[in-house]
This record gives C-alpha cells, sequence and structure tokens, in this order.
C-alpha cells in the first residue's frame, strides 16, 4: 500500500507541476489513475514505484506527437521499471477475475470500445489456439487458462482502450488492437517478462501512422472537392 500512495503523491506533483509550467492548473487526474495502475501491475519498493511514476508522467509531457502523447504513461513507467531494475509485475490487481470483468465491461460500455476488445482478443485467441496445435498441447487446460486469465482482460480492459493513446479513429482501434495482441504473442515467446507492456509499447508507437492514414475523408478532400460532395449529398 505504501508504494501505491508514493506513486500516487509523486505523479501528482510531477503532472501538477508540468501543467503549472504551460500554465494550466487542474487537479491531476489521469496522473491519478496511472499512478493507481502502475501500483497495481508492478511489484516493488517504493522507490522504484515512485521513479515509474516520474517517467510515466514525464512521458505524457514530453514524448508527444502532434499535440497528443505516444504511450500509455502507467504501460511506459513500468516498461522502463523492468527494464532497468528487473522488477517483477504481479498484476495483483487482477486476481479478483469477476472484478475485472465487470469493470471492464462497464468501461467499454461507457468509452464504446468493445470492437477494440474484441479485435485483441480474437486475434491473440486465434494465435494462442494455433500455438496449442502446433506443439500438441492439452486443448481443454488451454481453454480453462485463456478463459479464466485475468492478467490479460486486466490487460485489455484498462491499459489497451485508454482513449489518448489509441487511435482516434474505430478502423484504427481494431488494427491497433490487433497488433498489440501478435506483439504480445511473440514477446511472450521470445521475452515472456514484458509480455503485455512491451506489446502495447510497441502498439503505441504506429499509433500516429494509423491516425495519419485513417483520416475522415473529408480531412483527405481539397476544399473544392469537399463543396461537391456535400452538393451531391443534398
Amino acid at each position: 500500500m505504501g508504494s501505491i500512495i508514493s506513486a500516487v503523491i509523486v505523479a501528482a506533483l510531477v503532472d501538477y507541476g508540468a501543467n503549472f509550467l504551460r500554465k494550466q492548473t487542474h487537479f491531476p487526474t489521469t496522473a491519478v489513475i496511472s499512478a493507481l495502475i502502475i501500483g497495481i501491475v508492478l511489484t516493488a519498493n517504493v522507490w522504484i514505484t515512485a521513479l515509474a511514476a516520474i517517467v510515466a508522467i514525464l512521458s505524457k509531457h514530453i514524448i508527444r506527437f502532434k499535440g497528443r502523447h505516444i504511450f500509455n504513461p502507467a504501460n511506459f513507467g513500468v516498461l522502463i521499471t523492468l527494464l532497468i531494475f528487473n522488477s517483477y509485475q504481479t498484476w495483483w490487481g487482477a486476481t479478483n477475475y469477476v472484478a475485472v470483468i465487470v469493470l471492464g465491461l462497464v468501461i467499454a460500455y461507457k468509452m464504446r470500445r468493445f470492437h477494440l476488445v474484441i479485435s485483441f482478443l480474437a486475434v491473440n485467441f486465434i494465435l494462442t489456439l494455433l500455438e496449442t496445435f502446433i506443439l500438441n498441447s492439452d486443448l481443454s487446460a488451454f481453454l480453462s487458462g485463456y478463459l479464466m486469465n485475468g492478467t490479460m482482460l486486466f490487460f485489455v480492459f484498462v491499459m489497451v482502450m485508454e482513449p489518448k493513446t489509441s487511435p482516434i479513429r474505430r478502423q484504427g482501434r481494431i488494427i491497433f488492437a490487433a497488433m498489440a495482441a501478435i506483439f504480445s504473442f511473440f514477446i511472450k515467446i521470445f521475452y515472456p517478462e514484458l509480455v503485455f507492456v512491451g506489446a502495447l509499447a510497441a502498439a503505441n508507437l504506429f499509433v500516429p501512422l494509423l491516425n495519419a492514414r485513417l483520416r475522415p475523408r473529408t480531412q483527405l478532400l481539397k476544399p473544392q472537392e469537399q463543396t461537391t460532395d456535400v452538393n451531391q449529398a443534398r
């Protein structure tokens, strides 16, 4: 509990300070949420957890592209501390399977992002099922383990769905979720310690490209072409 409290305090102070320098003063709600997620995912001492929170908030303010931060802050903070300090991600907040499901469904409904959740789970399921057949593993064990994987559900419901670091357009979010699932599958094979956080960070790198390629059609047309389309629609 001490690690979570320290992460929340540090994240709030850093975020408030950064916003103050930009002449924006408001309660650092998103920073507190990021710190709570870090505390739920990461198992480390007070200092490392606090450092993860600092890295998370600084990444939000520094690593930006066209006014949007690229990386999911909580995920980035955890990733950096895993790489530098060899700390552990236990995802203890995902142990209550029922709570994760209920909370996740509420979040997906409120944000209207069931398509993102379905995309990730479908691609991940297909890849893992193929792996099961190739390795001739126990199918029933795979199904029971997959369906009761609270960590994966927490990851997709809480972290992958984060609105400011996922694509703007629906089609882009579907591709983004599928990419996160593919990355997580291969990272699990070659670097299991980073199975989810590494996958999300890798997928985040493609968000600016997806946003640029999948802009609304009216943004891609010249002014005279837009006028013609409007007249034809009347």
